[in-house]
């Protein structure tokens, strides 16, 4: 989500673009992105498929489609700019298929792509998500190191932890 967010103030940016690619409904194969990987940057990674001679003409509306919501993104809430990545750009669909072929918990994922929409809400730029997220990493990161008696974690890290007490705070 992140890097979703990353691009759309620089698609010029290859490594970011790299990691979002096949995440998106754009039907790029990792053929195509590696020729991505061999151009000088002189334009955008979108527009360097649009107008690359090897791209299939079933991929060019969605690399436009794609292109234009991406653009958008930077100009959005952040609750909003989540949205459009879980359903516009195929995120949500794209986690779908990873949870199915490696495995994983779709419930879980879908969990977590809540929670980051609960942290957004109420922001009215990407800038402050990021400075949210932050905050929030540096607040988690400071409470596991004192020694404290109490414990504040999520439910994937307290996997296989026992304690005495433990409180559910807006389950």
């Amino acid at each position: 989500i992140l890097n979703f967010m990353r691009i759309s103030f620089n698609d010029k940016k290859v490594d970011l673009f790299m990691n979002v690619a096949l995440k998106m409904n754009t039907y790029l194969t990792k053929n195509q992105l590696q020729l991505l990987q061999l151009q000088p940057q002189e334009q955008t990674c979108f527009d360097f498929f649009i107008e690359h001679s090897q791209t299939k003409t079933y991929q060019l509306q969605p690399l436009r489609k794609a292109k234009k919501i991406v653009e958008q993104l930077k100009k959005q809430s952040p609750l909003l700019a989540i949205e459009e990545i879980r359903t516009n750009l195929g995120y949500e669909k794209s986690l779908e298929k990873s949870s199915e072929i490696m495995g994983y918990n779709i419930d879980q994922l879908k969990s977590i792509l809540n929670l980051l929409e609960e942290i957004s809400d109420g922001l009215k730029t990407l800038e402050e998500f990021a400075k949210r997220l932050t905050s929030l990493r540096e607040t988690i990161q400071k409470a596991s190191f004192t020694n404290s008696n109490l414990t504040l974690s999520t439910f994937h890290s307290s996997k296989g932890l026992e304690f005495d007490h433990v409180f559910i705070i807006d389950a």
